[in-house]
């Protein structure tokens, strides 16, 4: 009936050229949407069958017989009649079989491939129909964009091979095309077609694995194995998979530290009583697990900021904020044993943290664990000492700080004093420059300099809002943050508000929409807003960005102290994309 009903407004050639050009699914089904008159339409085939059809927004409504006795219905979602449209095509029944024309480049092409194929399969199903089976992928989520990476590596045919082997696994499906009669199924020898209306040994084909993966080979070199949206969509999932690995590396790390028996060797932490805190500004503190920078200190407050959400600070009253520090043995670097009788001594200053020998040399001092040291202009912080085999593991802080993830390295014990001591005395060097030691040096205010002001969220109902007014917190957010850089100039109390309500895209999808007729304008405004390398990024996100209130979050905290949690260490897994853990 598709094929024989005269009252499409495209023809036979038009329908099968549009199809050539347009490889997309959602493309084909909306042309043959539109190519159907709406009126109630029935026809007769063979001369006596009397069957009908009615379009609807959604459906193609089939009838066999009259419509007021009908004998039998069907109604056909469109994206299936597209896919009865392609298959025909495939299998060469839907054109006329008039004299031929002279072949197009594509036809010239698959007529060449179709001679290559062993002489009793091409009959039985045409190589067109072949590919667009591979086309299809493994059948897993997201295995035909492994496979397409799979082939873009420096890899031999035998991995690539084996590769297929083991993505497609042992299964299959059926039909492999919709409207047809052809079946697939995959096992460890390779990819066996079947096609239900034919008898005899013509009617199925087995490809062992060498030789699909030698036509999905062909078919990538000829850019016909990904379709155009797929090719948009490639970007978007190689993120996700480095994202992916990335966690996995977290997660590895995590365990190795969750199972790492304790160094039986290291120092034990300075009696509490006997003791002075070295604290200054840049200081690197642990509060549980997570790593803070002091930002600012007067006799009174400490302000922290998180080495990983710079955007979210804590504050402490000095008194509290001494016993927060001894009850973590991370923070061992910044605690300075003293004899008791010593203890009126006056305050070390942070310029003078090293005690000197007459000679004016550094004293050596004892490894601590956390303690960090420059070396090659990299930060690294000592993970584990090893006194039995003289050796130092470093963790990389500035690979962490860039990356998310850590590496190490080992270094000699010798090695690791000798960078200390050397770091030491250029530090005393340069406090013998200076004309007068300053602790805590005031900013100075000259023309348009700045004073850095830390932002606290105070607002409870931060991320409460529609759609569309989500969008144009996050339009003005960016268009404030450009209109900054261009500037050169930090943000005003008022402009940090503005900043702060910026709350990702993970909830607003239909701004990446161009199909969405509701978000039109947004759409227009948000690709003239961002460069296009923005654009993908942010549009990127909406799988993962999902912005978590401060009333979830706080909820959540309140539950944790009702089981009776207070402090401690949190190892997060997966949580850094669900919520803030952060928040002060």
């Amino acid at each position: 009936m598709l094929r024989s009903t005269p009252h499409l407004k495209a023809t036979r050639q038009q329908i099968a050229d549009f199809f050539t050009a347009h490889d997309d699914i959602t493309e084909r089904t909306e042309f043959i949407k539109s190519i159907f008159n709406n009126d109630y339409t029935e026809l007769l085939l063979d001369g006596d069958q009397r069957v009908g059809y009615k379009t609807y927004q959604n459906v193609l409504h089939v009838w066999e017989g009259s419509y007021t006795q009908r004998m039998s219905q069907a109604y056909y979602n469109w994206s299936v009649v597209a896919g009865h449209y392609a298959s025909m095509l495939l299998l060469g029944e839907f054109l006329d079989n008039g004299p031929p024309g002279l072949p197009t480049e594509q036809q010239q092409i698959v007529m060449i491939e179709q001679a290559e194929v062993e002489k009793a399969s091409a009959f039985a199903i045409p190589q067109e129909a072949i590919d667009a089976i591979l086309q299809q992928g493994s059948g897993v989520q997201d295995g035909k964009y492994r496979i397409y990476l799979q082939f873009q590596k420096d890899a031999s045919a035998k991995e690539n091979t084996d590769f297929l082997r083991n993505e497609y696994g042992i299964g299959g499906h059926g039909p492999a095309l919709t409207g047809t009669d052809i079946d697939e199924w995959h096992d460890g020898k390779g990819i066996t077609l079947t096609r239900g209306s034919l008898i005899g040994e013509n009617r199925k084909i087995t490809l062992p694995w060498a030789k699909v993966q030698k036509r999905i080979s062909e078919l990538i070199t000829a850019d016909r194995y990904l379709n155009s949206k797929e090719k948009e969509r490639l970007p978007v999932y190689e993120k996700q998979m480095v994202d992916h690995l990335q966690q996995l590396a977290e997660q590895a790390y995590a365990r190795e530290v969750l199972n790492r028996e304790p160094a039986p060797d290291l120092p034990e932490m300075p009696e509490r009583e006997n003791e002075k805190q070295i604290l200054s500004i840049g200081s690197i503190v642990y509060v549980g697990a997570d790593q803070y920078e002091v930002v600012s200190l007067d006799e009174n407050t400490v302000e922290l900021r998180d080495k990983n959400f710079p955007l979210l600070n804590k504050s402490y009253p000095r008194h509290a904020f001494k016993q927060v520090l001894n009850e973590n043995q991370l923070n061992s670097h910044l605690i300075l044993p003293v004899q008791a009788a010593e203890e009126d001594e006056p305050e070390v200053l942070p310029r003078k943290l090293y005690q000197l020998s007459d000679e004016g040399q550094v004293t050596r001092e004892e490894l601590i664990v956390g303690l960090e040291l420059t070396i090659e202009d990299r930060r690294f912080a000592i993970d584990s000492i090893s006194k039995e085999n003289g050796t130092v593991s470093l963790r990389d802080v500035t690979f962490q700080n860039g990356t998310g993830f850590p590496i190490f390295r080992r270094e000699s014990i010798a090695f690791v004093r000798d960078a200390i001591r050397q770091q030491k005395r250029a530090a005393h060097l340069k406090t013998q420059a200076d004309e007068a030691p300053k602790v805590y040096p005031a900013p100075k205010l000259e023309n348009q300099q700045q004073v850095k002001v830390n932002f606290h969220i105070t607002d409870e109902n931060l991320g409460v809002g529609g759609q569309k007014t989500k969008y144009a917190w996050n339009v003005a957010a960016i268009r404030l943050l450009n209109q900054l850089e261009k500037e050169n100039r930090l943000a005003t109390p008022e402009e940090q508000q503005i900043l702060s309500r910026y709350v990702g895209w993970g909830g607003i999808p239909q701004a990446f929409d161009e199909n969405s007729a509701s978000w039109a304008k947004e759409y227009v405004d948000l690709k003239e807003l961002l460069d296009a390398d923005e654009y993908a990024s942010a549009r990127a996100s909406t799988l993962n960005a999902h912005y978590t209130s401060p009333t979830v979050i706080k909820a959540i905290y309140t539950c944790l102290e009702n089981m009776g949690f207070r402090t401690g260490n949190i190892l997060e897994i997966k949580t850094p994309y669900l919520i803030q853990f952060k928040v002060a």
